[in-house]
């Protein structure tokens, strides 16, 4: 009996081996580089005339030195400007967390062709922690407080450029089109205010609102907030089926942690990123969100 088995245990070993590694090397080396371009209708209360269908992309997560993350932009601002879109967000993270990013990513995307340009939010990737401040701290030999502040060139770099960076603020584009953003809000940085965000409409509720993460969701519902989008998630890389995403690094049900979701009247769309910490991705692609306003009516 056992002689009889044994060779059929070691084959079934074999083909779950091998099964294990081509499952590795997929979601390895083939899913974290293969983007996938989704189109969206985005719902607008009290659309402005001028922005009923207009095209906004939507960008999140490049996290600029993470292995592809090079070829993935590049290749991404290509899809965007095929688009030609009227505006592009982008909803954070656009560094791992060095200096020395800033200028090789801003030089990527002042290739994004937009009529209205870039509008984006901070991740918390985009920031790093003040060691010079904690040194010079330092009580006894002990670690001094934990300074956390943007990344060194990463604020001059967006406005050299022309990206406009909505640090708990709002702004009004042309045609009428309301945007509010707020910093980020995740286990490394809690630097959000969405009353001050809010206070920058001038009384008026935003058409859309910018968070890198999702969370956010939760106040935004209170507020009255129709419409966000968000990122930071990277739609958890790893999805199971029949289960969703097992880690999502936000406090939601896992059903806010990518695509469409809603919360007390409040749309939310989180897209999953484009790049992959650890290169790796399972059911769950990089991905860049075409968008085409309407009216909420619709």
């Amino acid at each position: 009996m056992n002689s009889k088995s044994s060779p059929l245990a070691g084959a079934a070993a074999g083909v779950a081996l091998g099964f294990a590694g081509a499952v590795a090397a997929y979601a390895t080396l083939v899913e974290p580089a293969w983007v996938e371009v989704t189109h969206h209708k985005l719902p607008v209360n009290h659309i402005p005339p001028e922005w009923d269908g207009a095209r906004i992309a939507h960008l999140s997560d490049l996290h600029y030195g993470n292995p592809r993350s090079h070829r993935l932009i590049h290749d991404a601002v290509q899809v965007v400007n095929d688009f030609e879109p009227d505006l592009v967000v982008i909803t954070g993270d656009f560094l791992v967390d060095r200096p020395e990013q800033v200028g090789p990513c801003l030089e990527l995307l002042a290739r994004v062709r937009s009529r209205h340009g870039i509008v984006a939010v901070m991740g918390d990737h985009d920031t790093w922690r003040d060691v010079r401040y904690q040194r010079a701290c330092r009580p006894g030999g002990k670690l001094g407080p934990k300074v956390i502040v943007p990344v060194p060139g990463f604020l001059d770099g967006l406005r050299s450029y022309g990206i406009r960076l909505l640090r708990n603020d709002a702004v009004e584009l042309p045609g009428g089109f309301l945007i509010a953003g707020v910093e980020p809000r995740t286990a490394r940085v809690q630097w959000d205010d969405l009353d001050l965000a809010l206070n920058r409409c001038g009384g008026r509720t935003p058409h859309l609102l910018l968070s890198h993460a999702p969370d956010l969701i939760v106040d935004a519902s209170r507020h009255g907030v129709p419409l966000m989008l968000a990122g930071h998630t990277h739609g958890g890389q790893v999805v199971i089926p029949g289960y969703g995403p097992p880690v999502t690094h936000c406090h939601l049900h896992r059903r806010h942690a990518a695509g469409w979701s809603e919360m007390d009247g409040t749309k939310l769309f989180t897209i999953r990123g484009l790049s992959s910490h650890y290169s790796l991705r399972f059911l769950c692609r990089p991905e860049i969100a075409l968008h085409v306003a309407q009216s909420a009516r619709n």
